[in-house]
């Protein structure tokens, strides 16, 4: 049940997120070699393994506490709280007469989660932020930024005079 969960979630993500690199479009479309010859699938940069994790622990009606605010350290799953509504066994949630109410689904540590992601989904990657573009398309983004800005504002200035 608990690799069901992380198998769907995963899957969900590669079907909404994924995405090539910016490079290799450009060099592609130039018909020019693959920046990386690679056949990795990329998620974007605003995703990591372990927010994939926390995600897949919620969704399963558990809230993943950690140690210490600043690391991310969690405590031992036995100490980790329920969402609302969630309870630990079918005896509590019987007792509890909660009408929305429903059993925590079990889930796996965060070692395991590694291993199945390592296993099952070799290819699947986050992208490292800023590793999508090389030098020269980064200078012409940001030439192309600034000159943009320049240009809006001499149009605003224009239309304040």
């Amino acid at each position: 049940m608990a690799y069901q969960q992380i198998y769907d979630h995963l899957m969900k993500l590669i079907e909404k997120y994924l995405e090539p690199h910016a490079f290799r479009q450009v060099k592609d479309a130039a018909g020019m070699t693959s920046f990386q010859e690679d056949d990795k699938d990329y998620l974007p940069p605003c995703f990591s393994q372990r927010q994939c994790y926390i995600d897949i622990c919620k969704e399963a009606g558990w809230i993943p506490k950690k140690k210490c605010k600043k690391k991310s350290i969690f405590k031992k799953r036995d100490e980790w709280e329920l969402m609302p509504h969630y309870y630990r066994t079918i005896e509590d949630f019987e007792r509890s007469n909660d009408p929305e109410g429903q059993v925590a689904d079990p889930i796996v540590s965060w070692t395991a989660f590694l291993k199945y992601w390592k296993d099952n989904f070799p290819n699947l990657v986050v992208r490292a932020k800023g590793e999508d573009t090389c030098t020269d398309c980064h200078k012409l983004a940001m030439d192309y930024g600034t000159s943009r800005t320049i240009q809006e504002t001499s149009r605003i200035d224009a239309l304040n005079e």
